[in-house]
């Protein structure tokens, strides 16, 4: 039978079977409603009943006739994935669990083993590339750039400081969209933008008049108008230094973008590709687009990188700043240009939702004969004791549970 394939998100999670193209249900996330930081046990407690109603409510199926695979983030704190695993396998009886790093199947919607995938999501955006189907984790970056950033700065522009989440994400979802610059002066949304209304649900019942600068602006907090002053072009720039330079244009010519929220807001793609194509086209020296590129290459870091930097180095999964791990950005080179290969970057459009493109990319894995040799049964997982390797573990003694296995492209 299929496997179950769950895609774990801060917001959302999406669930349904292998070789499906769409999710079966799409489900608010326990991740959001309680701190990172809390046990094993604690997590245990409240996924448990999550996966069970998922189950019996949602998908319909039996846990034990179905081996289950979970799309997770690479910064995912350790008593999560242990809680997952252990719900899994002890509660729920299920015969297999294969863990998948995003958002690196994403990949699988567009058919191609290389490229570079942006996940912007809600809490922030991670970036990493590909090669021939593979992950560099060396190149992996992550910024708090996400879905909450673009509420706060709608709420700045809107002076409304209070404004509900879940209307935040309703006039985002319906009026606002990224401008292809940033100035109001030389864009033409600016004269066909018009002020919208929106009607707030909730305590705060009634309707808001978003304003034009309001529809373009809030876009504005994922390139740079944010207090740490980053942008998701530079994360995309530093993750494209760091792959090998021979395939740089060849990884540039595939960006792909995915995520819910903020990575839906129409327009966002095409001004990510014009930003990364100007810093790289820059000539150093003045003007405003060396200045376009110097603000892609160096952003600000944020207050806290620095000690971040002096505080001693984590695993991904030991990060628990938050639902997905740290927020602190990888720029240790942010200092460099951004590469010339940025010239020929090239956002790829799907015709699957890019909210859906993770869930998407891993119900492909999972149809493949593969995964099953891949997964990690019961009987291995008590053999290690419960316990889980971390992404950035290269010790063949952590994998040695996975069989080898044929490149999944050919």
């Amino acid at each position: 039978k299929p496997c179950v394939v769950v895609d774990l998100g801060n917001a959302w999670v999406r669930c349904g079977f292998a070789g499906e193209c769409r999710p079966r249900r799409i489900l608010r996330s326990p991740l959001a409603e309680h701190p990172a930081t809390m046990s094993q046990q604690s997590w245990l407690e409240i996924l448990s009943p999550f996966l069970s109603s998922m189950y019996s409510k949602e998908l319909l199926c039996k846990p034990k006739e179905r081996g289950v695979v979970i799309c997770e983030s690479m910064t995912m704190p350790r008593a999560i994935r242990q809680a997952v695993t252990e719900a899994l396998f002890t509660h729920l009886q299920v015969p297999s669990v294969l863990m998948v790093a995003g958002p690196a199947p994403a990949l699988y919607c567009i058919g191609h083993p290389d490229g570079i995938v942006l996940d912007i999501g809600l809490k922030e955006a991670r970036v990493i590339a590909v090669y021939r189907g593979v992950p560099l984790l060396h190149t992996y970056q992550a910024a708090p750039l996400g879905l909450e950033a673009v509420h706060d700065r709608l709420r700045a522009l809107l002076g409304l400081p209070d404004l509900p989440p879940a209307d935040a994400e309703n006039i985002v979802a319906r009026a606002c969209f990224a401008a292809t610059s940033s100035s109001a002066d030389d864009s033409p949304e600016e004269d066909a933008a018009a002020a919208m209304s929106c009607t707030l649900s909730g305590s705060s019942s009634g309707a808001v008049v978003v304003p034009p600068a309001a529809r373009r602006g809030a876009a504005d907090a994922l390139f740079g108008a944010n207090p740490e002053r980053l942008s998701v072009a530079a994360l995309v720039a530093a993750c494209a230094r760091r792959c090998p330079v021979d395939a740089r244009r060849h990884l540039a010519a595939r960006l792909l973008v995915a995520g819910g929220g903020a990575a839906a807001l129409s327009g966002l793609c095409a001004r990510l590709q014009r930003e990364l194509r100007a810093a790289a086209a820059a000539p150093p020296g003045g003007g405003a687009t060396a200045a376009a590129a110097a603000a892609v290459a160096a952003p600000a870091p944020a207050p806290a990188a620095a000690a971040a930097a002096a505080a001693p180095a984590v695993g991904p999964s030991s990060a628990a700043g938050s639902p997905q791990g740290a927020h602190v950005p990888l720029l240790s080179d942010a200092a460099a240009a951004p590469p010339a290969e940025l010239q020929g970057a090239c956002v790829v459009s799907t015709p699957l939702p890019r909210a859906c493109l993770l869930w998407a990319g891993a119900s492909i894995l999972a149809a493949q004969p593969a995964a099953a040799r891949r997964a990690l049964t019961t009987a291995a997982w008590r053999e290690r004791g419960g316990a889980l390797p971390d992404w950035a573990s290269l010790s063949r003694k952590d994998w040695a549970f996975e069989a080898p296995i044929d490149a999944p492209y050919q």
